[in-house]
């Protein structure tokens, strides 16, 4: 044993702290002492794996855990990052702790050594911690390998239950390929329990492995509380002193099941309940599957999951006799998957039973007709013998189907109660037997009472079955039939599912005689949140101190429908933090939930958030995706990727950015009043200015439009508009400056007259003050003067007529940042 165990094999992370501001090395991040090599030893062959798993301490750590490895053999080495012990081995699922391991799988390829860094960030000192240790890598040459001389052997994945054995059958190869013989090598074995989160639980003792004529043999029985683990293998070559080892991971089977039906006689139109019986050993069901086949070849799914503890009930059609498959489908978390069956036989009649009282008194008689009732109703010839028990459960009488008789193929039967019968529960067994020689048989019973008061009730329909595919409310009306003594109280009420089962007894009669009836109603008021599935509920009516049961299956298939875009477009300023949002309409019946939302493309860098609503049926909603600012204009497209109701869907986000032209637009304001009061002093000194007014005003309409476009978003019209409009206003502004360069100053008092201003008329007026709606910008109203002003706001124009060759050129000057704002 002291040759096998003669080095340890190591793995190691390295983590380079050179991109941290501030690192400060910490001891006690790493845990050396509880570092776990699998094989133990550090005794492996090269390119078979190694198990490497630190201990950390992340205790004084705050965030950015990181384990890293850097593995190192001659002029080469390798890197990568070990993950958290419970992700290395995931196969208990939630079962399974980590207690601070990070492991890794690395292949040895040479005698080297491995350094494993691991780091976090301490909030409190705003400094990265770091602790680091080398571990020496051993690698040899005797090869572990398992013997092919029986297939069952070495069968170590699902080979069998807890408790069970494996047998293990291995052989042994030097450097050169060739085997080595069982009297020049030995085999030594561990086993290593990964569930309880230590890595290892096992002292690290080694059981040597039998040797045969020509390989190593051994069984090993699978531990009830190790159900998934590791067995390690370490082997050494006598003559040369070399080594090897190889480690491998055994799984037992994780559970075990059958799926079970409750009757065995079943008839078309019965009820029947079918369940899931399991023992889990070790992780639990990830998902079951379970289908029905008819007998024509249709498929039903049906529910038994956790949900409704693995059981359901199911009522055969009406329509449909032969045999009918159940298969159920599971899947562990482990990946281990298993198929079970089971079949049932629906005949095709079902026994109907006519006449029968529930109380007689001593010496009255009992008339009973039984028949087999066809899937149309239609009563059928057969074969019916009947036999009476009285209360002490004796046989008092038999009629054979010989004596009865027949009335529209049912059989009548009768028989006269002593008159110093028992009083007590009667029976009467009932045989039946159609033309294909199946026997049906059911179990009536009657009481004999001296009491002249008796209960015998029949209500109708008996049972309720309903398939809910939409969210309408469905009302049922239920007959109660008073066969017996007179009834005057009757308490009604639903046992389960009252979220989504009532009764209304507005009319129904407390007080019944005998031979009358009354009703009721149960409502059932579907809900788009309701489970999918089969659901069952009952009304319980109590009547006389006797209680019955109304059972109601309801089979929940509501359905999935919703509208959405394939594509979204949006237009956003630069510098401006948005929040866009995706409309959701919900066409089904059922909840649209559990909604996911994932970016991806050039959008992906600039969502800062998303919300997903929940969306009832018939409702609208919308998936808010916020988004940071963006620094430059142009178009970015992205595909949200959506999972709803577990279902995937994508669509395509278009987000075109603009600069920010407001001050454009505000200069475009400004322009336009300063040529309204340009146009205004040409007409109080006599200039005709023609259409130029008019192509004012509709300028100013523009502008109008303009806003609109801009406060609601919707910037590329916008920029189209204010462009076109920019252009116009040069063209005025053209017009104007000629006009003025072409007036001659005279008396125009009375022109000044006939000009009206006036505050509405869309323009902010010369004199008009700061309170009119038509100087919307305070700082025009500061600028635009009151009459006789000595200051104004009117753009200066110096007009510089230049006449050559007949030919007249007008130049104005115009505000210093109008260049600008172009």
């Amino acid at each position: 044993m002291n040759k096998v165990l003669f080095s340890l094999i190591a793995i190691t992370l390295f983590l380079s702290a050179s991109a941290y501001a501030v690192t400060e090395h910490d001891e006690n991040i790493i845990v050396e002492s509880e570092t776990i090599k699998i094989p133990f030893g550090g005794n492996t062959t090269e390119n078979n794996d190694l198990i490497i798993c630190v201990k950390t301490d992340f205790s004084s750590c705050s965030s950015d855990f990181t384990v890293l490895y850097n593995y190192s053999y001659g002029a080469d080495s390798e890197t990568g990052t070990f993950s958290t012990y419970n992700s290395t081995f995931s196969t208990y699922g939630s079962e399974i702790t980590n207690n601070g391991h990070y492991c890794g799988t690395i292949s040895g390829v040479s005698t080297g050594t491995v350094s494993v860094n691991a780091s976090c960030f301490n909030s409190n000192s705003g400094k990265f911690l770091e602790d680091s240790t080398i571990i020496p890598v051993y690698i040899g040459t005797v090869g572990v390998f398992p013997s092919t001389v029986n297939p069952a052997y070495n069968n170590y994945e699902y080979g069998g239950l807890p408790g069970e054995n494996i047998t293990m059958a291995l052989y042994l190869e030097d450097s050169n390929d060739l085997s080595i013989s069982t009297t020049n090598g030995d085999i030594y074995y561990s086993v290593r329990n990964i569930k309880t989160g230590g890595i290892i639980n096992a002292s690290y003792s080694y059981n040597k492995i039998n040797e045969q004529e020509s390989f190593w043999l051994e069984t090993f029985t699978i531990p009830t509380d190790a159900p998934v683990g590791i067995i390690d293998f370490v082997a050494n070559e006598i003559s040369t002193c070399d080594f090897g080892g190889v480690h491998i991971i055994y799984q037992a089977i994780p559970f075990t099941a059958n799926v079970n039906i409750n009757k065995s006689e079943i008839s078309m139109g019965d009820t029947i309940l079918i369940n899931i019986t399991k023992n889990i050993y070790y992780g639990y069901f990830n998902n079951v599957i379970t289908t029905i086949e008819y007998p024509n070849g249709s498929v039903k799914n049906i529910y038994l999951n956790e949900n409704n503890n693995h059981s359901t009930s199911f009522t055969t059609p009406t329509t449909q006799q032969g045999i009918y498959n159940i298969t159920s489908t599971i899947t562990h978390t482990s990946g281990f998957e298993k198929i079970y069956k089971t079949t049932f036989y629906v005949r095709p009649y079902h026994i109907d039973i006519a006449q029968l009282k529930e109380v007689y008194a001593p010496a009255e008689t009992v008339y009973i007709s039984a028949a087999l009732i066809n899937a149309s109703g239609t009563p059928i010839p057969s074969e019916v013998n009947f036999t009476f028990y009285d209360s002490l459960d004796d046989k008092i009488a038999t009629i054979p189907n010989s004596e009865t008789t027949l009335e529209n193929n049912y059989r009548k039967a009768s028989y006269s109660i002593s008159s110093n019968a028992d009083n007590g529960e009667y029976r009467i067994e009932i045989k039946i037997k159609d033309e294909y020689n199946t026997i049906y048989s059911t179990t009536e019973y009657f009481t004999v009472s001296t009491s002249s008061t008796y209960t015998d009730i029949e209500f109708s329909p008996d049972k309720l079955e309903l398939d809910i595919d939409s969210l309408d409310e469905i009302k049922t009306k239920i007959s109660i039939t008073n066969e017996g003594s007179a009834i005057d109280d009757i308490d009604i009420a639903v046992k389960n599912l009252t979220s989504y089962v009532s009764i209304n007894t507005t009319d129904l009669d407390e007080t019944i005689a005998s031979g009358e009836d009354t009703y009721f109603y149960i409502v059932v008021s579907p809900d788009d949140e309701m489970p999918l599935g089969e659901l069952t509920s009952a009304v319980e009516i109590t009547i006389s101190d006797e209680t019955y049961e109304i059972p109601i299956s309801l089979d929940i298939i509501l359905s999935t429908d919703f509208a959405i875009e394939n594509e979204y477009s949006f237009e956003i300023l630069t510098g401006v933090q948005e929040t866009i949002t995706i409309p959701i309409e919900n066409n089904g019946t059922y909840i649209l939930k559990n909604i996911t939302a994932d970016i991806e493309g050039d959008l992906k860098d600039y969502v800062t958030g998303t919300y997903t609503p929940e969306i009832p049926a018939g409702d609208t909603g919308y998936i808010e995706i916020e988004l940071d600012e963006f620094e430059d204009d142009g178009t970015y497209t992205g595909t949200i990727n959506l999972t709803i109701n577990d279902d995937d869907y994508s669509t395509t986000i278009i987000i075109t950015v603009f600069d920010d032209f407001a001050d454009n637009i505000e200069y475009l304001n400004a322009l336009r009043l300063s040529l309204h009061q340009a146009i205004i002093t040409l007409q109080q000194e006599g200039t005709y200015v023609g259409d130029v007014e008019e192509s004012l005003e509709s300028l100013q309409a523009s502008i109008n439009e303009l806003d609109s476009l801009y406060a609601s978003e919707k910037y590329l019209e916008a920029k189209d508009l204010l462009d076109t409009l920019q252009a116009e206003a040069n063209e005025i502004e053209t017009s104007v400056t000629v006009l003025q360069a072409a007036s001659t100053p005279q008396d125009n008092s009375d022109a000044e007259e006939s000009i009206e201003n006036y505050c509405g008329d869309g323009f902010c007026d010369l004199g008009e003050s700061c309170d009119c709606s038509d100087c919307r910008y305070e700082e025009q109203c500061e600028e635009i003067p009151s009459s006789g002003s000595s200051n104004t706001f009117i753009i200066i124009f110096v007009v510089l007529l230049v006449i050559v060759g007949g030919v007249v050129i007008a130049t104005s000057i115009v505000p210093d940042d109008w260049e600008e704002n172009q």
